[in-house]
């Protein structure tokens, strides 16, 4: 295939809700946050119905992540201190620990998905900070799906998707632009349209996708531009390769931001996500 085709994406997202799902669960809170007539009490009585997604809430508002001043014991009070948008994205990363490890993938190492998973998350959520955004609280959700599109991919089309990654491993020529040429589409077209498909906000499923290339000018430009240097890093960490290379001075520039913050950045990152994937009962475990 010589170009990406958005009817390419489309085409492998098709009819994947019957193998990527959420639980039923998150999407009742969603409704429920989505309600103009909801309140704090709907919400929390909602999630208190599901023990384990309740307990998993209250360890990541009371995680260092979060750095409360004095513990938050209810969910009342974490829905009053974070507000409806962030007790959404929690509730959905919450859930989304759960649904992938329902996956059956053959080809791809879920466990090491998983980890880049949440160590872009956290680098996002960094790098927002440094880079000035006031309004990020949705950085954590967004590098935490900014790699999704893979898993559609090697559901769908697991040879070609793993060819494709041994070349950009062996030739290390950017591995979205060997899937457009090879595959058809990219990993953030296909992953921008799950998330389409499972209704979340533009502001998520904009930035996924505009995340190989951002265009200065263009709504969420700027957090496309940090999950795409989030993105270098996890690859680069997963490689042992340097990121700095392989991030473009305009990318830099976009995000207020220089390679010179590179270190600080991952080891803070890398602090985050080993607390974050004990509260999920991930590992840090590096895969080999």
């Amino acid at each position: 295939m010589d170009q990406a085709t958005p009817n390419r994406a489309e085409a492998l997202v098709h009819g994947i809700d019957q193998l990527v799902t959420l639980p039923t669960i998150y999407f009742e809170i969603r409704r429920i946050i989505e309600s103009p007539n909801s309140t704090i009490m709907d919400v929390s009585r909602t999630i208190s119905t599901d023990p384990a997604l309740s307990a998993k809430l209250l360890r990541i508002v009371n995680s260092p992540i979060y750095a409360q001043a004095r513990p938050v014991e209810t969910l009342n009070r974490a829905i009053t201190m974070l507000g409806m948008a962030q007790i959404h994205d929690l509730t959905l990363t919450a859930s989304l620990a759960t649904s992938f490890a329902r996956i059956p993938i053959g080809m791809m190492d879920m466990t090491r998905f998983w980890r880049g998973s949440v160590l872009r998350a956290t680098i996002m959520q960094t790098l927002a900070m440094r880079s000035g955004i006031r309004a990020r609280e949705r950085s954590f959700l967004q590098g935490l799906l900014g790699d999704i599109g893979h898993l559609v991919m090697y559901l769908r089309i697991p040879d070609s998707s793993s060819v494709a990654l041994h070349l950009a491993e062996s030739t290390g020529e950017p591995l979205y632009l060997i899937e457009r040429r090879d595959l058809g589409c990219d990993f953030a077209q296909v992953g921008a349209n799950l998330l389409r498909v499972w209704g979340l906000p533009v502001g998520i499923h904009d930035t996924i996708g505009m995340q190989c290339e951002p265009e200065p000018g263009q709504p969420c430009a700027l957090e496309a531009a940090l999950l795409h240097i989030a993105g270098a890093m996890v690859w680069a960490e997963q490689h042992d390769t340097d990121a700095g290379e392989s991030i473009p001075a305009s990318l830099w520039a976009l995000a207020n931001l220089n390679a010179a913050c590179l270190p600080a950045v991952l080891a803070e990152s890398l602090e985050a996500a080993e607390q974050m994937l004990h509260i999920l009962n991930g590992s840090m475990v590096k895969a080999a």
